[in-house]
């Protein structure tokens, strides 16, 4: 009689193949593998299992929100700060090129048998264009990859509005001035002050931006909300001055302070941003990244970029 074994192995039959032999000892490590990976429900992802985190971390389809910052940004505080930001950084092109009447029909329109101030006259726009564009590019370049001021966007950002705010008070004192009698001197200060405004401007537009990268994408948003208002809040300082006076060199003296107090308005919200707690919120979350990935803190290889 043959003798049967004191012990049976119990399989139940998921565990069993077709033919209804035993499971080998590697198909059985198998099964209980993808029994461990198998897809965890909402409700235990919800509950924080550590069982449910870990499958999460490595099944793709699954993504975890992204959690909401604890604190808000009250009265848009922050968003009305860089919105008037974006209004300064369009602020020196506009006052110049909304100001024709004053350079073209009264600064420049003298008695001078001089053919070079009819010229000046004649095509003074496009002076100004290529004296505020091209320096404006050039130092939106330099900004990137020389990165003035040490990478600190305070001493970028407060510089530039400061090296304005001069050359602002310069041409309100330009305006207060007969300048009759030396209409090109006047032309070409007024070129040169051009040249070094939007050179800092060119700083200050690149700098905005950077400080605004650290908030979500909204806020960037608002300094293009500004910059795109600019425009319409200069002409309204025109049409303001002119109304206040009719005498163009008054009216050019009220205008050109205007833009001295909007400077002076980004130089304050500039320095009262990290009172806000909404952005200091997100101001430590970046100083965060930052030290984490100090170890990698090389500038990237531009040269290969490029001719990649």
């Amino acid at each position: 009689m043959e003798k049967k074994p004191d012990r049976i192995p119990l399989a139940s039959m998921e565990e069993l193949n077709v033919e209804g032999s035993p499971p080998t000892q590697a198909k059985l490590q198998d099964a209980s593998a993808e029994k461990d990976t198998v897809s965890c429900p909402a409700y235990e992802i919800q509950r924080g299992s550590d069982d449910a985190t870990l499958h999460l971390q490595s099944n793709t389809s699954f993504r975890p929100l992204p959690n909401k910052p604890p604190v808000h940004d009250r009265l848009n505080l922050v968003f009305l700060i860089l919105m008037l930001h974006g209004v300064g950084t369009l602020m020196p092109w506009n006052m110049f090129i909304t100001a024709k009447s004053y350079f073209i029909d009264y600064k420049l329109n003298v008695n001078d048998t001089d053919v070079s101030t009819e010229e000046y006259r004649s095509h003074f726009l496009s002076y100004l264009g290529v004296a505020a564009q091209v320096p404006n590019v050039i130092c939106n370049a330099l900004n990137i990859f020389v990165q003035f001021g040490g990478g600190t966007l305070t001493f970028r950002i407060i510089g530039s509005i400061i090296i304005e705010i001069i050359i602002f008070i310069v041409t309100v004192f330009l305006a207060m001035v007969d300048s009759s009698s030396w209409p090109g001197i006047f032309f070409y200060v007024t070129m040169a002050s051009v040249v070094v405004i939007n050179m800092a401007n060119g700083i200050y537009q690149n700098s905005i931006y950077g400080l605004a990268a650290k908030l979500p994408m909204k806020y960037s948003m608002a300094i293009v909300l500004g910059a795109n208002t600019s425009g319409t809040f200069t002409s309204l300082i025109l049409i303001l001055s002119i109304a206040a006076s009719p005498n163009l060199r008054t009216a050019a003296i009220y205008y050109f302070i205007t833009a001295l107090f909007v400077l002076l308005a980004c130089v304050d919200t500039y320095f009262a941003l990290p009172l806000i707690r909404y952005y200091r919120y997100y101001d430590r979350l970046t100083q965060k990244a930052i030290a984490e990935n100090r170890a990698n803190t090389g500038r990237p290889p531009y040269c290969k970029i490029f001719w990649k």
